[in-house]
């Protein structure tokens, strides 16, 4: 007889939690905020859509984080977001960056915390949406070329609970996201009540050690 497989669920969360850590070992300050996400087996249309945005805020030089932050405000170093939407049971998106030397963690947060409501208020745009899903399935097929890496992929995916069929049409998934999907999921996940936030400092710069 099979026997049952349990695993410890996330507990329900009902406000934001907050960790600050220092230690001798970090030579630069840094913050990440994650919030609860779906995962491609709990509810592969949100997944797909969280990947797309995903894409769209944190994907590289000519994101929108990396863009506001770094460039035009000049606030940090390194700005990004991620999706993990291998897992199986929800699983989490985050944002990160790395200020600045003079930037307070606060004034970091805060920016990171504006451009969240801006895609909460606003949503994506069609180009975005286009420019994201292009480069993702683009990533994809270039994934293919590499057998190391479609083992890995298919491996990690069927462990968490994916099929075979998910994986290779993958790519059809995100080509099918529409902007309304996007914002939709954005809306169900980012909610700051179900948020943690993590600041990692250099020791004697506040935190616990």
């Amino acid at each position: 007889e099979p026997v049952e497989r349990r695993r410890p669920q996330e507990p329900a969360t009902f406000a934001e939690r907050r960790v600050t850590l220092s230690d001798p070992h970090v030579s630069r300050p840094s913050i990440e905020i994650q919030f609860i996400a779906p995962s491609y087996a709990t509810d592969a249309k949100a997944a797909a859509a969280l990947d797309v945005l995903s894409e769209i805020l944190g994907g590289g030089p000519t994101s929108r984080l990396y863009r506001a932050i770094v460039v035009e405000q000049g606030l940090a170093t390194s700005a990004g977001s991620y999706m993990q939407g291998t897992s199986l049971d929800p699983s989490s998106f985050g944002f990160y960056a790395q200020p600045r030397p003079g930037v307070t963690m606060e004034a970091l947060e805060a920016a990171l915390r504006a451009e969240i409501d801006k895609v909460l208020a606003d949503g994506v745009s069609t180009v975005e949406l286009r420019t994201a899903q292009r480069t993702l399935i683009a990533d994809a097929i270039f994934a293919q070329d590499n057998q190391a890496t479609l083992a890995r992929i298919f491996g990690a995916s069927l462990a968490a609970g994916e099929t075979i069929d998910m994986v290779q049409n993958w790519p059809h998934a995100i080509a099918a996201v529409t902007a309304e999907e996007v914002l939709e999921a954005a809306r169900a996940v980012f909610d700051r009540d179900r948020s943690a936030v993590g600041i990692l400092l250099p020791e004697n710069a506040g935190g616990r050690s």
